[in-house]
């Protein structure tokens, strides 16, 4: 027949919480849940997680404004809406502000392991976005 499960947010805070599907086979989404006005990212990854590089994302509901920057100091600003699917190499810095509540899916071919975190912190990339 069919199955119904229960998942029960990783982490969640006054932007909104985050789930992580984790399937048996080892493959993993995360849904990230946003609130307008709500921030998302400021960091980059090296890229030690595979899943990392590239980091791969999909808008299925709302809108956030994204600043991208890489190595090289050169900057990119998109609006990114519902439907639209995006990848973010290592070694780019990233940053988003919610326009409209955002569900956001984060596509994984492994589970995430917190004990081994790929994420370095870049606070000024939202100067960028005001």
């Amino acid at each position: 027949m069919f199955s119904v499960k229960k998942i029960k947010p990783s982490a969640s805070d006054e932007r909104g919480p985050t789930y992580e599907w984790k399937h048996p086979d080892g493959r993993q989404i995360t849904v990230i849940v946003r609130k307008k006005g709500s921030r998302i990212g400021g960091h980059y990854h090296k890229g030690k997680d595979p899943d990392k590089n590239p980091e791969k994302l999909f808008v299925a509901k709302g809108k956030m404004k994204a600043i991208f920057a890489n190595e090289e100091g050169m900057m990119d600003v998109q609006i990114l809406e519902e439907g639209d699917y995006f990848t973010i190499p290592a070694g780019v810095a990233h940053g988003m502000v919610v326009l409209e509540d955002l569900v956001l899916l984060e596509y994984r071919l492994s589970h995430y392991d917190r004990s081994k975190k790929d994420t370095y912190p870049t606070p000024w990339i939202f100067d960028f976005l005001k």
